[in-house]
């Protein structure tokens, strides 16, 4: 059962790293810690007889679908995919379905916290900025779409 406990850890810890990876500059860090979790997890289950390689190629797809999804325009459909084979590698990794699901259960709960904590803390989501156009066309860049008739102000037309 303290086993079972300590997976169900590893599990919900590596996906809090998954959202320390999109709010923080330390991606190379927390991508470590989550791969060192996730390889826990499914290595345990793996010796204790509970998952097969199947269940690990199905997390293996779903998580990179996942991540397609965030930089693939599209329908949705990878995204939901990912969700789904995330899933079902997880509820495979145990012989008791139920306890899959409740791990499944705390694990969105705990996102949903995280995430709620480092929006809170001012954290920004920064996975984009590199691809977000920032810089704007101003006067004193040398970029001007008019005429400057400033030097007119205040003056009469003579007749």
């Amino acid at each position: 059962m303290l086993g079972d406990i300590l997976l169900a850890l590893s599990f919900t810890l590596a996906f809090i790293c998954i959202v320390a990876i999109i709010f923080t500059d330390k991606k190379i860090l927390f991508t470590l810690i989550a791969i060192a979790l996730f390889i826990y997890f499914y290595k345990s289950n793996l010796d204790r007889g509970e998952a097969d390689m199947m269940t690990i190629i199905a997390f293996i797809s779903g998580i990179l679908l996942l991540a397609i999804e965030l930089f693939v325009p599209g329908f949705g459909i990878m995204g939901i995919s990912g969700i789904i084979l995330t899933t079902y590698s997880l509820i495979d990794s145990f012989d008791n379905s139920l306890f899959g699901i409740l791990i499944l259960l705390i694990t969105a709960a705990s996102i949903f916290l995280s995430v709620t904590i480092f929006v809170r803390l001012g954290f920004s989501a920064n996975l984009f900025d590199k691809a977000v156009l920032v810089n704007t066309q101003t006067k004193e860049r040398g970029y001007n779409s008019k005429k400057d008739y400033t030097y007119l102000l205040g003056k009469k037309e003579k007749r």
